[in-house]
């Protein structure tokens, strides 16, 4: 049985249901790597995969709608696991892309720095939403996958945002039988 933990902020909300911006909220995933991120905004992990969004209806949602947008942080992929299958850090670029759906465009890979770290960025368009991903390497050698997506003609008003969410991002010691503490209270489902 997988329990998942959505964590509600205490923020008011438009009425689309976006929660407001507001001083950064830090999270530590069971994965090892923690972050930043508007601590308005909803919060979801599953199995190591971590969602922020700007409301609990982005979280749900199966395609964004307008106003709706979310940035997630993928589990590392260890250098020995990067090593034993022959990945290099533009395959993990493609395939966190290609796990999008069906891709309508998408950019040329760019080289960009992430936190002091070297980083490949390519921007994507589906049918029913635009984001952009990346693929953070770290200094032992594993790559850490990183999109931010939303409603068609969100990127503009967003970017900055999901930038210094993947800006804000570092490996962190997580015990093997703690449960990281999300800031917010938790909702069950």
């Amino acid at each position: 049985m997988v329990i998942v933990a959505l964590v509600l902020l205490s923020r008011g909300q438009d009425a689309d249901g976006n929660i407001e911006s507001g001083r950064p909220g830090v999270y530590t995933a069971r994965s090892g790597v923690s972050f930043r991120y508007p601590e308005a905004w909803a919060l979801d992990e599953v199995e190591g995969r971590v969602t922020v969004a700007t409301s609990t209806r982005a979280l749900e949602a199966v395609a964004p709608l307008p106003g709706d947008f979310s940035a997630t942080v993928f589990p590392p992929f260890p250098a020995s696991m990067l090593a034993n299958s022959n990945l290099t850090t533009e395959n993990v670029l493609a395939n966190i892309i290609q796990a999008r759906g069906d891709i309508v465009a998408q950019s040329e890979t760019s080289e960009i720095t992430v936190n002091g770290h070297r980083a490949l960025r390519a921007s994507f368009q589906t049918a029913t939403s635009e984001g952009f991903a990346l693929a953070i390497e770290l200094p032992d050698g594993g790559v850490i996958p990183f999109v931010a997506e939303g409603a068609p003609g969100s990127l503009a008003e967003f970017e900055a945002e999901a930038l210094e969410i993947a800006g804000s991002i570092e490996p962190a010691q997580v015990e093997p039988t703690s449960t990281p503490e999300p800031t917010g209270t938790p909702v069950t489902q």
